[in-house]
């Protein structure tokens, strides 16, 4: 979260593809969590290993299956504001960067595109299996302000909503709510929304 790496994102990436061709009222969506899910398989909470899990035996994909399940609702995969090496449980409801994901699932991130890799690996899993994922997305406030906000460094209270008196709106009981009132700030949600869709 604190550098910068300029990679050719689509090297290697083939075409999107829905598996899902019923009706949008047909959907049958199960909220998951990557850690949790990892975890109940013995493994430490990673992409991977859930990507092993689709594709090893087909067991876990069959269970889902089983339970009727179309869609997969992945909880917020997007950078978090604390340490990769933070071992404590985390929703993901405190997104520090919108556009990358998170490092914690990520086995022995050397290379910054290997989060990118890894998950569009499990996506692409699940997507073979037939089932179709979405993902949760925090876009009305983020983990922190100032120093602590990756937009606020960049253009200091522009992303935000501000009070008359100066002080940061608090609408979504998180110490501050994203401004997509602001016409660069709306256009960055509708970007980072189609960033998400077409390159994982």
């Amino acid at each position: 979260s604190v550098a910068s790496q300029i990679v050719d994102i689509n090297d290697g990436w083939g075409e999107y593809c829905n598996p899902f061709t019923g009706k949008y009222t047909d959907a049958v969506i199960y909220e998951m969590h990557v850690r949790d899910w990892a975890k109940a398989f013995g493994g430490e909470g990673k992409f991977n290993e859930l990507t092993a899990e689709l594709g090893d035996t087909g067991e876990f994909a069959q269970h889902l299956k089983d339970l009727g399940i179309t869609h997969v609702q992945i909880l917020p995969a997007f950078d978090y504001a604390q340490p990769n090496s933070d071992a404590k449980y985390n929703w993901g409801y405190n997104p520090y960067h919108y556009n990358v994901p998170e490092g914690r699932y990520v086995e022995d991130m050397t290379d910054g595109t290997d989060a990118v890799t890894q998950l569009r690996a499990m996506i692409k899993a699940f997507h073979d299996a037939g089932i179709a994922v979405i993902m949760d997305v925090v876009y009305n406030h983020t983990a922190g302000t100032g120093v602590n906000s990756l937009y606020d460094m960049t253009v200091p209270q522009y992303f935000y909503r501000i009070k008359n008196d100066g002080s940061y709106s608090n609408g979504s009981g998180c110490g501050n709510e994203v401004a997509t009132n602001h016409k660069m700030v709306a256009k960055y949600v509708i970007d980072s929304l189609v960033h998400w869709m077409e390159d994982y």
